[in-house]
């Protein structure tokens, strides 16, 4: 329900922000790149930026409505930080020490460099939420401890499905305030 999957059975769901979702499976086939995973990953960040754009335009024509759809666009692109997410998914990339070669075949990764890719892009992408089922799954030990450091370091709310004990223990004690 929280990544929009399932409706719920009564009342509703409602989120403030953008979620960064990783399943278990990651949705590529043989055929893409290391490239397409970036750009899936970043979709909705790369809307941002379009999406000002045609606020602005209707500011600009006074049409009904145009404040509003504006802040909100602005709002978003700067809770993001839309233009920079390239330049973020590249450090992310480097800290989990993952493949950054966008033309490389997907098919040519091991399931451990994938996950790290999609972890970078997710830490990079800047999203109010993470959801991430199982991200330990594939990965060294090592690199467990890169990505709880980079989970620590990051601003978004996580919301983390796993059964790695280390994981959990040291996880489980974060806290966070919204102020």
């Amino acid at each position: 329900m929280l990544a929009g999957d399932l409706s719920p059975d009564r009342g509703d769901v409602r989120r403030a922000g953008s979620l960064g979702v990783a399943d278990q499976q990651i949705p590529l086939n043989a055929t893409d790149t290391v490239g397409d995973l970036i750009d899936l990953e970043l979709a909705s960040v790369r809307t941002a930026p379009a999406d000002l754009e045609r606020a602005t335009e209707a500011l600009a024509e006074d049409r009904p409505g145009a404040n509003d759809a504006f802040a909100a666009a602005l709002a978003q692109a700067e809770a993001l930080d839309a233009w920079d997410a390239d330049r973020r998914v590249e450090i992310s990339l480097a800290a989990l020490n993952a493949v950054d070669d966008r033309t490389r075949p997907f098919s040519t990764l091991s399931v451990g460099q994938r996950h790290r890719v999609r972890l970078a892009c997710l830490l990079g992408a800047r999203h109010a939420v993470l959801l991430l089922d199982e991200p330990t799954n594939h990965l060294s030990a090592t690199l467990v401890d890169e990505l709880t450091d980079a989970l620590a370091a990051t601003p978004a709310a996580v919301l983390i499905v796993t059964h790695d004990r280390q994981l959990l223990r040291d996880t489980a004690s974060w806290q966070r305030l919204a102020l």
